[in-house]
């Protein structure tokens, strides 16, 4: 298979995922109107996703400090070479799972609450 055809592949489907995160949320707005229950729900969630973004962020910031000491103190050693378009495709695409963990965790709430 073609990179190129799965990274579009992966694209079509979070952007269908982020489609269905704002009609989910603009139908249960609908439905709840602006009571207590959606809003500790609603920040349940933001709760569950900000903990999913720290530890992205956590993630990316180890990975760039290995990376960065391999090279510091190991400059002959072969490590991976990754261009720029790559890194913002994986950051976007990081970014927009954010969107799926608030999904379902507005899901897992809104059924135990």
């Amino acid at each position: 298979m073609d990179y190129d055809l799965i990274q579009l592949i992966i694209n079509i489907l979070l952007s269908l995922l982020f489609i269905w995160y704002i009609i989910y949320s603009r139908n249960k707005v609908k439905e709840y109107g602006e009571d207590e229950r959606w809003k500790i729900i609603r920040e349940k969630a933001g709760n569950v996703s900000r903990y999913y973004y720290y530890f992205a962020l956590d993630f990316f910031l180890v990975v760039s400090l290995v990376f960065t000491i391999l090279k510091r103190f190991y400059p002959n050693l072969k490590t991976i070479n990754i261009d720029s378009y790559s890194v913002i495709t994986i950051i976007i695409i990081v970014l927009s799972i954010g969107f799926l963990v608030d999904l379902f965790a507005l899901k897992y709430f809104d059924k135990k609450m």
